[in-house]
C-alpha cells in the first residue's frame, strides 16, 4: 500500500503547474502529504495551499484503486490516520542530543533543510529542545532555492560570515547535501545509516557508517557508541587541523542529527 500511495503521490505532484517550483525548493512528494503550505512568500505556495486538500487525500484513493479497492471514504480515513501518526512520531535518533551537546559552544551550527516553511517549522516544534542548538536555521522555502543549489549554501555561509573552506557539511542525502557542498567547494561528511552506496559522480569527502547487527531490528549498543565517538573525533580532527576552534562552522542538514525532522542519516558505502 505504501508503495502504491508514494507512486500516486509523485505522479499527482508532477502534474501540478507548481512542480518546477516544488522541485527547485526540494519538497519531497510524500512529505507534502501532510503539509498545509500556509507559509512562504512566493505565490506558488498559495497555489499549493489551494491544492493541498486534493493532494493530501487523492493519492490514498488512487493507491487503493491500483490495488483493486474502490473506496474514497477509506482513502480519506487512511490519510487522516497517516497525518495524525506522522505528527505524533517525530524522528530523532537517540544519539542526536549527545552529539549536539559535544558540538554546541565549540562550533557554529547551522541547520540547512529543504522543505515548505510551515512543515519544517512544525517538525522542529515537535522536538522543542532541538532548535536552540543552532545559531541559524535556513529553510529552502524561505530562500526560494533548495539544496543542492550553490546559492543556498552561499546564503547559509553569509549568515555566519564564513567562507566555504571554513565549513563542513554533514548530511545524509548524496543528491542534495553532498552534491551541493561539493559544488560549493565545502568539505563534507556523508552520514550513511542504511548501507547505501554512492554514485561515482557524487563522492563524499568522508563517510560515517552505522553498523547494525543481529536480527529483528536489534542494534549493537556498543557498536553505536564506538561509531558515535569516532564521528566526534573525526569532526574534531577536521576542524582543529585547519581552522581556529572559535571560528569554525559545522553544518547539519537534517535534524536527525546522528543518527528524513530529522535525520542525521548514516549509511555504509
Amino acid at each position: 500500500m505504501e508503495n502504491a500511495v508514494r507512486s500516486e503521490a509523485r505522479a499527482l505532484y508532477e502534474s501540478f503547474e507548481t512542480f518546477p517550483f516544488i522541485k527547485k525548493i526540494g519538497i519531497n512528494p510524500f512529505e507534502g502529504q501532510w503539509a498545509h503550505f500556509t507559509e512562504g512568500k512566493q505565490e506558488e505556495f498559495r497555489k499549493l495551499q489551494s491544492l493541498a486538500q486534493l493532494y493530501r487525500r487523492e493519492p490514498w484513493t488512487r493507491g487503493l484503486r491500483s490495488l483493486g479497492i474502490e473506496n474514497e471514504e477509506l482513502g480519506s480515513k487512511l490519510w487522516d490516520m497517516f497525518a495524525a501518526e506522522r505528527r505524533n512520531r517525530p524522528i530523532v535518533y537517540e544519539e542526536t542530543f549527545e552529539v549536539l551537546d559535544q558540538l554546541k559552544g565549540k562550533y557554529k551550527l547551522l541547520l540547512l533543510t529543504n522543505g515548505s516553511p510551515d512543515l519544517q517549522k512544525e517538525k522542529l516544534a515537535g522536538v522543542p529542545s532541538l532548535a536552540s542548538y543552532f545559531d541559524h536555521i535556513v529553510i529552502s522555502g524561505d530562500f526560494s532555492h533548495g539544496k543542492p543549489s550553490e546559492s543556498i549554501f552561499e546564503h547559509a555561509m553569509s549568515l555566519l560570515n564564513f567562507t566555504a573552506e571554513e565549513g563542513v557539511m554533514i548530511g545524509d542525502k548524496l543528491a542534495t547535501d553532498i552534491l551541493g557542498s561539493n559544488l560549493f567547494g565545502m568539505r563534507n561528511m556523508w552520514i550513511n545509516r542504511h548501507g547505501m552506496t554512492h554514485e561515482n559522480e557524487i563522492v563524499p569527502a568522508m563517510l560515517m557508517a552505522f553498523v547494525f547487527v543481529g536480527f529483528s531490528g536489534w542494534v549493537s549498543v556498543f557498536g553505536l557508541l564506538c561509531v558515535l565517538f569516532f564521528w566526534v573525533f573525526l569532526v574534531e580532527c577536521i576542524v582543529s587541523c585547519h581552522i581556529p576552534e572559535a571560528s569554525r562552522p559545522i553544518y547539519s542538514s537534517h535534524i536527525y542529527f546522528v543518527g528524513s525532522v530529522w535525520y542525521f542519516i548514516f549509511r555504509r558505502i
